[in-house]
């Protein structure tokens, strides 16, 4: 029979038909694999780069540790800015002011004597029991002496404190200047020496300075109100400084003019080494006198009994402690004895060394501190910083008011504020003053400074510190137990430092 050409022979037949469609399958399922391959390679690199990114971020905004200082085997030493900075050695004296010691350290048993902290060794950033709160440095205006603008530190006054009669109130400042700074001014390296007392205050303060001001460096070395005089008389130093100010002799053997500027209030308080007595006994002045005149012998005298009710004075013999140096706090201490005690007056008399009647001599605070610690029975005088320094019991003394004050901030302002005739000289005794609340054996401390100087760079600089100085010096007194100038003193010595320029 012959085959029938019209019949279509089945595809599933056609071996040809199949490989093609098997073949085309292969292809789209290997496109479909690189298709998947794709898009996950794409995915996990899109994830690989946003996490690099995240943490390339996270670096940059972390800040970075400081690097270790590079040193030749030598520590390098504290910056004096730091007034919270502690240091582990209480008493090494090269060291920067604020680093020497740590006031918060036990006491050593009484069986011991432990060495006082010297009035060099002051630290600024902790003289009472309790922590200091942290003292925040914001750059006020002030005026500079050449008459200029007031420099543009943030926050700016609304108008110059020249134009208002007044001085700027005392803020809590922020270390934040605006961009204008402070002026400039030619390289100036100032030598001052004097006082002990106000060392700590005024380190401070020449350390702020120069961190605004780094062309001018101001050195002061604590030598002691009569070294300070002395050396500023012979013309080896540009200013000095003392708790006491010059008599008219003294001024007449200095061989040029100066003027005494006031910058803070301080006090003498006195202490004791009485084991069971409590802080703050009672002494009425005239009782003080005759201790330190060597008539009251005993602490168990009527007199000292008859004003401390409920306290048991010991029958021990009563050794008193003085400055065997020449010293402002000897000045300050012996005219408060000078208006109490006509005795005294007639004997003894007022100066910052005089022949004592009766007692031990200690060369400056930390010597009668230490003389006082070893002798039980004992009683001396010492600025009232220093005894806050050392945790040293305070007497309490009957003002002229009747009433018996400790010494404080507040009762030392009382004691400034109750005296309102300053006088042009700025030469001034507040001792004994008058008022209910006055502690009675408080005082100002001055900058001797010569009106005509050698160095017209030196006095231009040296100007605009004091400006500096009453503006935002003031603001750092209660902090380092300091009190500042009242208000109205503080604009008469504005207007004298004007008048240096």
């Amino acid at each position: 029979m012959p085959k029938n050409h019209s019949q279509t022979p089945s595809s599933s037949h056609d071996p040809f038909i199949t490989l093609r469609v098997s073949k085309r399958a292969i292809v789209d399922i290997l496109i479909g694999i690189v298709l998947v391959l794709s898009l996950t390679t794409l995915t996990l690199y899109e994830r690989y780069s946003h996490s690099a990114s995240s943490q390339q971020q996270g670096t940059v905004s972390a800040p970075a540790a400081p690097a270790a200082p590079v040193t030749s085997g030598a520590a390098e030493p504290a910056k004096p800015d730091r007034v919270q900075e502690r240091a582990s050695s209480a008493r090494d004296t090269n060291q920067p002011l604020e680093s020497r010691v740590d006031f918060s350290s036990p006491e050593a048993p009484a069986a011991a004597v432990p060495e006082p902290i010297r009035d060099s060794d002051l630290n600024v950033s902790q003289v009472s029991e309790a922590s200091a709160p942290p003292v925040p440095v914001e750059v006020r205006s002030y005026f500079p002496e050449d008459g200029s603008q007031p420099v543009a530190f943030s926050p700016q006054p609304s108008a110059p404190a020249e134009d208002r009669g007044e001085v700027p109130a005392r803020e809590s400042p922020s270390m934040t200047a605006s961009p204008a700074g402070p002026r400039r001014m030619g390289p100036a390296l100032l030598h001052g020496a004097g006082a002990t007392f106000p060392n700590p205050i005024y380190q401070r303060w020449f350390s702020e300075y120069h961190m605004q001001h780094p062309e001018v460096t101001i050195d002061y070395q604590s030598v002691g109100s009569g070294a300070g005089i002395r050396e500023l008389q012979d013309g080896r130093i540009d200013f000095g400084a003392s708790d006491g100010p010059l008599s008219d002799e003294q001024l007449s053997r200095t061989p040029f003019r100066l003027i005494h500027i006031p910058t803070v209030l301080g006090a003498v308080v006195l202490t004791y080494n009485l084991p069971g007595a409590p802080a703050g006994l009672r002494f009425p002045p005239d009782v003080l006198a005759d201790i330190f005149l060597g008539k009251i012998r005993n602490w168990k005298d009527e007199r000292i009994a008859i004003v401390n009710p409920g306290v048991t004075m010991p029958d021990k013999g009563i050794t008193v402690v003085h400055r065997s140096d020449g010293s402002s706090t000897t000045f300050i201490f012996t005219d408060f004895l000078s208006k109490v005690s006509p005795e005294w007056l007639d004997t003894v008399k007022r100066g910052t060394a005089v022949n004592w009647p009766v007692g031990l001599g200690g060369k400056g605070d930390e010597g009668v501190v230490q003389t006082i610690r070893a002798t039980e029975g004992s009683i001396g005088y010492v600025n009232f910083i220093f005894a806050l320094a050392n945790k040293l019991p305070s007497g309490s003394i009957r003002n002229s008011a009747g009433q018996f004050v400790t010494p404080s901030l507040e009762s030392i302002e009382a004691a400034a504020a109750s005296i309102t005739n300053m006088p042009e000289d700025f030469r001034i005794s507040i001792t004994n003053p008058p008022g209910r609340d006055s502690y009675p054996i408080a005082s100002y401390t001055w900058l001797l400074v010569p009106l005509q100087w050698p160095d017209a760079n030196k006095k231009r600089a040296f100007v605009d510190f004091m400006n500096w100085m009453i503006v935002r010096g003031e603001t750092m007194t209660d902090v380092l137990a300091y009190a500042p100038l009242p208000k109205r003193v503080a604009v008469l010595v504005r207007e004298k430092i004007h008048d240096l320029r």
